[in-house]
């Protein structure tokens, strides 16, 4: 051995720094109080696991409300009075299956 210490697998760096269910249960109580955006947004962050600019690039089109579902192919490049868009991180498109849960404060924020 060189005696460096071990790295820890990103992985399980990552795991590391999960929140934990009631912990993320706080995090959506107070998003609630926030408003149905902020709380739809961060229900489908958590639910999904979208980066962030996949979430800011996505639209309702992209929502299969029907069948539980969200197509991610694009991402927020630059945002602004004109943002951009393009592709995602690994050129990629992929759907995701959400949760009822979601999927209901979605619906209560395109309601509103």
């Amino acid at each position: 051995m060189d005696g460096k210490p071990k790295r820890k697998d990103r992985r399980e760096e990552a795991k590391e720094h999960c929140w934990t269910a009631p912990e993320t249960r706080r995090f959506l109580d107070a998003a609630d109080k926030a408003g149905r955006q902020l709380m739809a947004v961060f229900a489908l962050a958590l639910d999904s696991g979208m980066r962030k600019g996949e979430l800011l690039g996505a639209k309702w089109s992209d929502i299969d409300f029907e069948n539980g579902k969200i197509t991610v192919d694009r991402t927020l490049l630059k945002a602004g009075r004109d943002p951009t868009f393009g592709p995602t991180k690994t050129g990629q498109v992929r759907v995701i299956d959400l949760e009822e849960e979601t999927l209901r404060k979605l619906r209560d924020h395109k309601r509103s």
